[in-house]
């Protein structure tokens, strides 16, 4: 995420930075895979920024609220999150370790634009987004 822009946004919305949701945003503009709330926590704790886990979840739904942060569906045991702010992509999921690796696919995600554009028009459906995570072992976990 461009934390700046992120951070522009809720200025210019009115709405105050504290060093908590700051933090989050910088974490979030970092990452390089979706993240949970325990892995936030971490990450603030090695960067000796202490906030109870009541607060990070009530900063997930702000930013999520407001468009800056998403959730991504992949694990039914823990809520994902990653930058609103990345180009549209895809996961793949470890089911083993948990881990998630960025898929950018091109040639898939115009597959899927066409798909999207078929299914909208035969069943007079308007779809605002999809989802598309592969599931599976990791090199590390076969």
């Amino acid at each position: 995420m461009d934390t700046p822009s992120g951070l522009t946004r809720l200025k210019k919305d009115g709405y105050r930075i504290g060093k908590g949701r700051g933090a989050i945003l910088q974490v979030f503009e970092l990452a390089t895979k979706p993240l949970n709330a325990s892995e936030i926590l971490e990450l603030l704790s090695s960067k000796q920024i202490r906030l109870n886990k009541t607060t990070v979840y009530r900063e997930l739904e702000f930013l999520k609220d407001r468009n800056l942060i998403r959730e991504v569906p992949v694990s039914s045991n823990a809520l994902y999150y990653e930058s609103a702010m990345q180009e549209h992509h895809h996961h793949l999921v470890c089911e083993n370790c948990e881990s998630i690796v960025e898929v950018e696919a091109n040639e898939l995600e115009e597959n899927i634009k066409k798909l999207t554009s078929t299914v909208a028009k035969n069943k007079q459906f308007v779809i605002l987004n999809h989802s598309l995570e592969f599931f599976g072992t990791c090199a590390n976990c076969t």
